[in-house]
């Protein structure tokens, strides 16, 4: 009976995991993500790249950045590559700053309204992200 209640768990959880992201972002009350040039940290003000708007997109964002880690430490980021404003139901939204360069195997994220907290995204993760976005 503890192994069936261990399972059980062990599925709620996966369940959970790919719902919510590690932000709390549920990917279906998700509506689109703007993606647009990185202007200045603290606001999305730069040009708009891209928009997703499409569910499987918009699942694999919200996945990819959901596997991002808190980094501990001071944190001193050059300007960002991208920005991201994703549009949740009810006329919410929250925003990211990104670093996704080519030569790198990770990626870096950060909200907007939260710049002394750096998360590391994971190479499988990145690599999601780099392939959604032009």
């Amino acid at each position: 009976m503890r192994y069936m209640s261990l399972g059980a768990a062990g599925l709620l959880l996966a369940f959970l995991t790919g719902c919510f992201s590690a932000f709390g972002i549920n990917s279906s009350a998700v509506t689109s993500i703007v993606i647009s040039e990185f202007d200045s940290f603290g606001s999305i003000e730069g040009e708009e790249i891209t928009t997703l708007e499409e569910k499987e997109e918009i699942e694999a964002f919200i996945n990819a950045i959901g596997a991002a880690t808190e980094q501990q430490g001071a944190v001193d980021m050059s300007a960002g590559d991208i920005d991201a404003r994703i549009n949740i139901e009810e006329d919410k939204e929250e925003g990211f700053h990104l670093w996704l360069d080519e030569e790198s195997e990770q990626g870096s994220i950060m909200k907007v309204d939260e710049t002394s907290t750096l998360y590391s995204i994971p190479k499988h993760a990145a690599d999601e992200l780099k392939e959604l976005l032009p």
